[in-house]
């Protein structure tokens, strides 16, 4: 546009005749209307590149496998060896043994651990309910093979799982928090637990 005006400038300092004004204006317009367009397609070519960019975002984004709960880093596995008095088990967590048992419970717990069998810290126990047991807790309503379970934290260093197997047992399951199992892991270990007639519900 300057150019134009430059140019129409120079006519008049030779001495010709002014240009029209219509056509001046012309000129002005058309010169004026060129800048929009050059601001125009800067414009589009911006928003096109920004849009790229977003897509392929988009697209990077949908190609990620979704992140499910983070890994326990335990996994039940079925047991084999040997079965101790009181209840059986046909899974533990991978690593684990059945450390011992008495009337009343049964330890599950790692090779390495000493501690006394009514030391519950870092183990999964299993018991049947207390004769004097009051009313189970609130919480989590479960099935354990098909029949009514209760999984209550009130104990925030252990969850425990309340059900029946069918008959007159009603079994107590105690998992330490620091397993990290899930309630659906620690539903499956009870799916696999027998209670045998040498089990005894304690008192107190």
């Amino acid at each position: 546009m300057s150019n134009v005006i430059d140019q129409l400038a120079g006519l008049g300092t030779d001495g010709e005749l002014p240009a029209p004004d219509d056509i001046v204006r012309g000129d002005l317009l058309r010169g004026r209307a060129a800048q929009r367009r050059r601001h125009f397609r800067r414009g589009v070519t911006g928003l096109g590149a920004t849009a790229a960019v977003a897509v392929a975002a988009v697209a990077f984004t949908a190609g990620q496998p979704s992140q499910g709960p983070a890994s326990t880093g335990l996994d039940l596995v079925a047991y084999t060896g040997t079965q101790l008095p009181g209840f059986t088990v046909g899974k533990v967590p991978e690593g684990f043994v059945l450390q011992g048992s008495n009337s009343y419970s049964l330890d599950v717990a790692r090779p390495d651990d000493k501690t006394p069998l009514d030391s519950y810290e870092g183990k999964l126990v299993v018991s049947l309910q207390s004769k004097d047991q009051g009313v189970i807790p609130d919480g989590k309503a479960v099935e354990v093979n098909g029949r009514p379970g209760t999984i209550t934290k009130v104990d925030p260093t252990a969850a425990q799982l309340y059900y029946s197997d069918g008959s007159d047992n009603k079994i107590v399951i105690q998992a330490a928090t620091k397993l990290g199992l899930t309630d659906e892991e620690l539903v499956e270990f009870a799916t696999s637990v027998t209670v045998t007639a040498k089990a005894q519900a304690g008192a107190g």
